[in-house]
């Protein structure tokens, strides 16, 4: 799978693949420079997980679709936990601020609430999405494809005008 080779980060495969909770821990100690950072290290599993086991033998002969949401900043009982492991020194206001600078202002974006997550994922596992899987789904207002955009834009430094009528010829 060239595609899927592209999406899947190798260590997270590693890991993912593991038979065993121990194996994990064994894994964890063996790689400390691979889970520096922690979040962004779950996210790669998390992508890795999805595009890797969603046509496995296990999941498609018993017809289960693997999909994920990677949600956008929501307001849940961990956000306090959330804005203190942001802030380099541990101060959950200064970690609050620090998204809001980051993930909402730029944007005049706003936090979403757990049911903004939850209602896709109930049409993501209804009948309605039964041929999809596969899928690592962004639930961000936008956030992430404004974010590619932007780096696609600068990487050439054309306009989305420029982009679309390229496009079109």
């Amino acid at each position: 799978m060239a595609l899927a080779g592209k999406q899947v980060y190798p260590k997270a495969v590693e890991l993912v693949n593991l038979k065993s909770w121990d194996e994990a821990m064994k894994w964890y100690d063996k790689h400390p420079k691979e889970i520096e950072s922690s979040y962004v290290f779950a996210k790669q599993c998390l992508l890795s997980y999805v595009t890797y086991k969603c046509m496995s033998t296990e999941f498609i002969n018993r017809k289960i679709r693997i999909n994920a949401i990677n949600p956008g900043d929501t307001t849940t009982g961990l956000k306090d936990d959330s804005n203190r492991s942001t802030s380099p020194t541990g101060n959950a206001e200064e970690g609050a601020q620090m998204i809001e600078n980051i993930f909402l202002k730029s944007w005049n974006g706003y936090a979403a609430e757990p049911k903004d997550m939850g209602y896709p994922m109930v049409v993501v596992g209804s009948d309605i999405c039964s041929y999809m899987s596969g899928q690592l789904i962004y639930i961000d207002y936008g956030l992430t494809s404004s974010l590619t955009s932007m780096a696609l834009l600068k990487s050439d430094d054309k306009t989305i005008e420029d982009i679309s009528h390229e496009a079109n010829e």
